[in-house]
């Protein structure tokens, strides 16, 4: 059921967003995108613990999405960007009861302050630094993902104010660390 409605937001998605980039006139502060987050640390658990003898972590990225604001108001070519990031975990605990299950869907809402570095015709290279705000349950004794939050990225700038998208996300928690890869445009 969940991923028919993923499917249905990323198909509605799509379908806003290209007319919107055939109409768009490239002087709108405001762009939206669609992705898809991919975790680079698979085998880490967001809590830090030690993984079950015999199990193993298991990370997939889900459809994400992106708003920022400000390219063409904010001076030296800044923006602020936030996020939604999605992904699934699977997995167990070792603990003193016995294994703990780990299988949950983990969200994470990153607001970055992003600058271009270098423009080089349709290729725009950047980099940012924020906070992540992650949603997921968390076992007892577990230290709080949440916290500071970098990112570089390249963009490929197409006609009327869509471009390609690809960034990779860094932080304190390697299991919040991952690519993601999409497409956006100008509102």
């Amino acid at each position: 059921m969940i991923h028919r409605s993923i499917r249905a937001a990323v198909a509605a998605a799509i379908a806003f967003a290209l007319p919107a980039a055939a109409l768009a006139d490239g002087n709108s502060p405001f762009t939206v995108g669609v992705g898809k987050f991919i975790p680079t640390s698979g085998s880490s658990s967001v809590e830090g613990f030690a993984p079950f003898p015999g199990t193993s972590f298991g990370q997939t990225g889900n459809v994400s999405f992106e708003l920022s604001f400000g390219r063409n108001v904010i001076p030296g070519g800044y923006q602020i960007t936030a996020m939604l990031l999605s992904q699934h975990q699977t997995g167990s605990f070792a603990s003193i009861s016995g294994p703990v299950p780990a299988d949950e869907t983990i969200t994470q809402i990153p607001v970055l302050f992003e600058g271009a570095g270098s423009q080089f015709g349709p290729l725009r290279f950047g980099g940012g630094l924020g906070y992540d705000f992650v949603s997921h349950r968390s076992l007892p004794g577990a230290a709080s993902p949440n916290g500071i939050v970098g990112d570089t990225f390249l963009e490929l700038g197409m006609s009327s104010g869509a471009a390609l998208e690809a960034k990779y996300f860094f932080g304190g928690h390697s299991a919040l660390s991952g690519v993601y890869v999409g497409v956006k445009t100008r509102l």
